[in-house]
C-alpha cells in the first residue's frame, strides 16, 4: 500500500491516476479536505469535505496540492488529466456559481499548473448546463483543447452533450445527443478521445439498436460508438 487516506487529505479517490515522466502520481479525491466546506443555503456543513488534488512522489511522499472550498473553486473533483508541461486539468461536479435555486452550483473546470497555482478555467451556469452530471475524465488534444461530456438531461435535446473548452476558458457545445426514444445516435455519453485532426470519438452507454424483448437493452438500446468530424 502506498497511501491510506485519512479524511483530511481526501476521501474516495476518483477518476484514476496520472503518471508523469518522473514516476510521480497525481489524482483527485471527490470528498475530504476541509470538512467545514459549506454553501449558502445548506444550513449546517455536511462535514464530508469538498475534495482534494494530491501528489504521490517516487519516494512515497504524499502531498495535497489543492483543497477545494466550494463556491469559489468548485467541489467534488472527478479526476485529473495532465499535459506535457505538468499542468493538471479536471472537472469539479458542484460549486462555482451559486445562483438562484442552484444553491450547490453546477460545477467548474479547473487547472492546477506545475508550480501549484490553481485557477478556474470555466464555471458552469444554467445557460450551459442544467444537471451537473459529467463523465469523470476530461481529455486534452495536441492543441490544448479540453473535451468533456455532460451525460444526460441537459443541452438542447436531453441526451447529454459533448463540449470543449480552450486554453482561454471559452466553452463550445459541440454536439447534443438525442434523448430517450429519440433518434439512434445514442444517449448517456461515457467516454471520449480526440483524434489527430480535430476529430472526436466516444462511446454511449445506451441508445442505438433496440433488440426485441426480452433482451436486456430492448427499452433503451445497447449503446453506440460515435465519431464527430470538425466542421
Amino acid at each position: 500500500m502506498l497511501h491510506a487516506f485519512d479524511g483530511k487529505d481526501g476521501v474516495q479517490p476518483e477518476g484514476g491516476l496520472v503518471l508523469d515522466a518522473k514516476g510521480n502520481l497525481y489524482g483527485s479525491a471527490v470528498y475530504g479536505g476541509v470538512q467545514s466546506c459549506d454553501y449558502p443555503g445548506w444550513g449546517q456543513p455536511r462535514g464530508q469535505g469538498c475534495g482534494t488534488i494530491y501528489k504521490l512522489d517516487t519516494t512515497g511522499k504524499f502531498t495535497v496540492l489543492h483543497t477545494f472550498t466550494g463556491p469559489s473553486d468548485g467541489s467534488y473533483p472527478l479526476g485529473v488529466v495532465a499535459d506535457s508541461a505538468g499542468n493538471l486539468y479536471g472537472i469539479a461536479e458542484s460549486g462555482g456559481d451559486i445562483t438562484g435555486s442552484y444553491i450547490y452550483g453546477l460545477g467548474t473546470v479547473f487547472k492546477l499548473d506545475a508550480s501549484g497555482q490553481f485557477s478556474v478555467l470555466f464555471t458552469f451556469t444554467p445557460s450551459t448546463t442544467l444537471n451537473n452530471v459529467y463523465a469523470s475524465h476530461l481529455v486534452r488534444d495536441s492543441k490544448g483543447i479540453l473535451y468533456g461530456l455532460q451525460q444526460y438531461n441537459n443541452c438542447a435535446k436531453g441526451g447529454g452533450c459533448l463540449f470543449s473548452i480552450d486554453e482561454k476558458g471559452n466553452y463550445t457545445d459541440l454536439y447534443d445527443f438525442q434523448g430517450y426514444g429519440e433518434g439512434d445516435d445514442g444517449n448517456d455519453p461515457v467516454g471520449v478521445i480526440p483524434g489527430a485532426n480535430g476529430d472526436v470519438y466516444g462511446s454511449m452507454n445506451i441508445g442505438g439498436f433496440k433488440p426485441p424483448p426480452p433482451n436486456f437493452c430492448a427499452a433503451y438500446g445497447c449503446g453506440t460508438v460515435f465519431h464527430l468530424s470538425p466542421q
